[in-house]
């Protein structure tokens, strides 16, 4: 993956580390977003220009009550869009962060097309939702 150089800008990856599939390991060390967020953590270390940070909740596990699977991951950056991607499972999605961090460097305000990618029918149901930056809103 080519990582954005320090100058340009820094994304931030917000991991949330409460998710879990499991409602009574939600929120312990042995959550799946607790996991998750090592996994990202030590997968990025020493990108330049890519933070990691957990969170306590991105109110991602469920849609209008229903579960909708394991852990979300919010993707900003300054005076760019910002996404939050939900349903990712620790054990086989690390890879989806690359290929979305491809196509938000992509384009200058970060709106991601996941059309230009190869992998458009895995990354598409992970997209909760896309917030544009403050200067590209509606007043």
């Amino acid at each position: 993956m080519e990582t954005p150089a320090a100058t340009d800008f820094c994304i931030t990856l917000y991991v949330c580390a409460v998710c879990d599939r499991n409602p009574t390991v939600a929120d312990t060390p042995a959550a799946e977003g607790r996991i998750f967020y090592q996994q990202v953590q030590a997968h990025f270390a020493g990108h330049e220009g890519i933070r990691v940070k957990s969170v306590k909740c991105l109110g991602g596990c469920e849609c209008n009550g229903t579960p909708n699977g394991c852990c979300s991951v919010a993707l900003t950056s300054h005076g760019r869009h910002t996404y939050v991607l939900n349903q990712l499972n620790p054990a086989a999605d690390v890879w989806k962060l690359d290929e979305f961090l491809r196509l938000y460097n992509a384009r200058p305000n970060g709106r991601i097309w996941c059309r230009d990618s190869v992998h458009a029918e895995a990354l598409r149901p992970h997209i909760a939702t896309r917030v544009p930056p403050p200067e590209d809103r509606e007043e």
